[in-house]
């Protein structure tokens, strides 16, 4: 497996897997100072089967409004290039990849414009863009003058059951009711993406002045199982004392699910967010939010930021980091970007990124968690120079490269002299992990079978074998293959090893442990006959039930 890393001192894609070593690195030359507040993976643009990706510039030194460029994930080349026309209109304030609204077999894009003047003064727009010509499809306008429509969207899934992609569009300053005497509590717009229509609005009242209600935004996964995306909305203002807050709204009919709020002065919780997937194997996505602790004062300890990551089932913390807290790095702005980022190390649980922006002299920094324990997967900083600021924007969970494994994009400025400068963007291939975890698609799989390698490296040959949540002192037996299937057995649980005898390795028996466990320690992956083979194994219990483990991929060394 080779994960991708694109790197722009503007736009980077990373990977989990330890050190990274460039191997025919690809160079773009942007030519364009701006800062890249938004980038976003985009679907296939172009047709060529690879996932592209956007990145969005809404401060630009040519004279213009702001600039979106799309770019191949296959080689690094430009594909779109769309420039904003006047200096307050804010093109790019926000951009994402929304699938194919026009059914020509192209993934399209959605760009926020808040600045724009549409139907009341600067009332901001977003504008749907087709990935094959680049040309506008529609475009849809605010509600209320200064509303700051656009700032934020997201893609959805298909809310409204028509084939196609819905999404949605956060005004941060809008007032609800209308004209209110409480300004700026904000509001979200969920559309249609075949028709443009309006489907929902979200809001959650005028509970505050300024709560800046959906100026962060993003699909939550589908928290109350009705089989339908769901949205997830950031205050990051809200009161008391700008602790802030995040509310999960259905995508089926735009109704409250839940609001989580929190405790903490001047957090700005809810100021980035995401749905991560199922964190917990609960059968309920979960996600997470950040507050980057921007402002407040000094004293207060918790201004190196925060994340949290919610259970989806009932809103309840499941992991909490907090960012440095001491001089001189209390501003550091842990929490400012969040991201889902797959399952990076391939231990079957999805992780998530944290950016750090100022981190070292305003270098930056982003990390990638474990979903299983929230331990640090791998970090890569911004070079030792001031106002680097590696991880200004992110994106993850998508497969660039085409190894079955989630890459992710990462936004950072270039040059230390010129503190908005954007000017490279380098693709860059790291070194194959020994082993992964796949799961099936024919059924459902309940034991865990999972690698722990030593000391932490993701790249280490000798480690822990555990297969967890099988019966207390249950049966169980393994077999290993040198090719994989997936097929149900007679008793409908899915084999995810070629069981016939060319293929077949190896097969054997255990007792799970009194908590339905067993774990192998001293595992090598170092066999020189053997040495480039790929390995599959699965594990089972046999009694008292039947049931199967997911499967580890092992490359032999």
């Amino acid at each position: 497996m080779s994960h991708r890393i694109i790197v722009a001192a503007c736009v980077a894609v990373l990977f989990g897997n330890g050190s990274l070593i460039a191997q025919n690195p690809l160079t773009v030359d942007q030519s364009v100072i701006g800062r890249p507040d938004k980038v976003s993976f985009a679907g296939d643009l172009n047709g060529d089967g690879v996932e592209d990706f956007l990145v969005a510039l809404f401060q630009v030194d040519v004279g213009l409004a702001g600039r979106v460029s799309a770019y191949s994930g296959s080689d690094g080349s430009l594909i779109h290039q769309l420039d904003g026309v006047s200096l307050n209109d804010r093109f790019g304030a926000s951009a994402c990849g929304i699938g194919d609204i026009n059914n020509d077999g192209f993934d399209d894009f959605l760009i926020g414009i808040s600045g724009k003047t549409g139907n009341f003064p600067a009332s901001g727009e977003a504008r749907v863009y087709s990935g094959l010509t680049g040309l506008p499809l529609y475009t849809l306008s605010g509600l209320e003058g200064s509303s700051l429509f656009g700032h934020a969207v997201t893609a959805l899934g298909d809310l409204d059951s028509d084939g196609v992609n819905d999404f949605a569009i956060g005004a941060p300053a809008t007032t609800l009711p209308f004209f209110s005497p409480v300004p700026a509590s904000g509001a979200v717009y969920v559309y249609s993406g075949k028709l443009g229509t309006l489907l929902h609005t979200l809001n959650i009242g005028p509970t505050g002045i300024s709560n800046s209600f959906g100026s962060a935004v993003a699909e939550a996964g589908d928290v109350n199982n009705d089989g339908v995306s769901d949205v997830i909305v950031g205050a990051p203002l809200a009161s008391p004392s700008q602790s802030g807050l995040i509310s999960i709204f259905s995508g089926s009919d735009g109704s409250l699910i839940r609001t989580v709020p929190s405790t903490v002065s001047n957090l700005h919780f809810g100021v980035s967010l995401d749905g991560i997937g199922d964190v917990n194997h609960d059968g309920i996505d979960d996600q997470i939010v950040g507050g980057s602790g921007e402002s407040g004062t000094f004293g207060n300890l918790i201004q190196g930021g925060a994340i949290a990551v919610l259970s989806g089932l009932d809103g309840s913390v499941l992991h909490a980091l907090t960012g440095t807290s001491a001089f001189p790095s209390f501003l550091n702005g842990f929490g400012a970007n969040v991201s889902r980022a797959g399952d990076i190390n391939g231990d079957g649980f999805f992780d998530f990124m944290v950016s750090e922006v100022a981190w070292n002299n305003q270098a930056g920094r982003v990390q990638i968690y474990s979903g299983d324990d929230a331990s640090v997967i791998y970090a890569q900083s911004g070079e030792p120079a001031s106002y680097r600021h590696f991880g200004r924007a992110l994106d993850g969970g998508k497969d660039v490269d085409g190894d079955g494994f989630p890459d992710a994009i990462v936004g950072a400025l270039n040059d230390p002299a010129i503190p908005l400068s954007v000017s490279i963007t380098q693709l860059l291939l790291a070194p194959t992990l020994p082993v992964s975890s796949f799961q099936s698609e024919t059924g459902e799989t309940n034991l865990f079978l999972t690698w722990h390698p030593d000391g932490a490296d993701p790249t280490a040959l000798t480690g822990l074998l555990s297969c967890t949540e099988a019966t207390p002192a249950g049966f169980g037996l393994f077999g290993a293959s040198l090719a994989p299937t997936d097929f149900l057995l007679s008793f409908g649980i899915p084999l995810l090893i070629a069981n016939d005898p060319t293929n077949l390795l190896a097969t054997g028996a255990f007792g799970f442990d009194n908590l339905g466990e067993f774990h192998a320690p001293n595992v090598s992956l170092l066999n020189p006959f053997l040495a480039g083979t790929h390995i599959y194994l699965q594990f089972f219990e046999s009694a008292p039930t039947i049931r199967s483990s997911n499967g580890l991929r092992l490359l032999i060394h």
